[in-house]
C-alpha cells in the first residue's frame, strides 16, 4: 500500500511539473540588445533571422531619427542603409569612413520606413571603419543638393566581432537542431 501511494504521488508530481512548465519562459526565446559605444547588437530569438549590429543617425535639431545603418551576416558582412524618401534615388546614397573613398550603393526599395540601399561589405571597407573614428553617408536631397548624415565608428568593430560571434553560436548545427539553446 505504501508503495502504491509514492506512485501516486510521483506520479501526480510529473503531471504538476509538466503543466507547471508551459508558464515558465524558456531560455533564448528573448531578444537580446548588447550596446558597443555607438553601436547596438540586436539578436531576435532563435531561428532564421540572424543578429544585426546598427545604429540610428540622430537629427541634431530635432532629436529625432532621421537614417539607419545596418550590418548583418556573416564575413562578408551586408551593409544596408536605411534613408528617408525625400532623397533622389537614381543617384544611389554613399558611404564612406574617414575621410576613405565613398563608395555608391543602389537603392533597392522604398518601404514604410523610408528607402534601402544595400551593398556588401569588402574587408578593405570593413578594415577601414573598424579603425576609424566617423563614418558619413551621402545622398543628393530631390533638388540635387547634397546631404551628408555623419555617424560614429566608436564600438564598430567589437560590434562586428560580437556579430560574427553570434552567427558562428546561430549556425552550428547543434543550434539548428535544439533551437532553445
Amino acid at each position: 500500500m505504501r508503495l502504491l501511494w509514492m506512485l501516486l504521488l510521483l506520479l501526480a508530481g510529473l503531471i504538476g511539473g509538466f503543466e507547471l512548465a508551459q508558464f515558465v519562459p524558456r531560455g533564448g526565446s528573448t531578444t537580446t540588445i548588447t550596446v558597443f559605444n555607438d553601436w547596438r547588437l540586436v539578436c531576435p530569438p532563435p531561428g532564421p533571422q540572424g543578429c544585426e549590429l546598427n545604429q540610428n543617425l540622430i537629427d541634431g535639431r530635432s532629436g529625432q531619427a532621421v537614417a539607419r545603418i545596418l550590418v548583418s551576416g556573416s564575413s562578408p558582412h551586408r551593409v544596408t542603409l536605411l534613408l528617408p524618401y525625400n532623397l533622389a534615388l537614381d543617384a544611389g546614397a554613399a558611404i564612406a569612413a574617414d575621410g576613405g573613398t565613398p563608395e555608391v550603393l543602389p537603392y533597392e526599395s522604398c518601404q514604410g520606413e523610408g528607402c534601402i540601399a544595400r551593398a556588401t561589405l569588402d574587408a578593405a571597407r570593413e578594415d577601414n571603419m573598424r579603425s576609424g573614428g566617423q563614418g558619413r553617408i551621402g545622398a543628393l536631397d530631390l533638388a540635387g543638393k547634397p546631404v551628408v548624415l555623419p555617424f560614429s565608428l566608436r564600438g564598430f568593430a567589437d560590434g562586428v566581432d560580437a556579430l560574427e560571434r553570434a552567427e558562428a553560436r546561430r549556425t552550428e548545427w547543434w543550434a539548428r537542431l535544439i533551437p532553445a539553446f
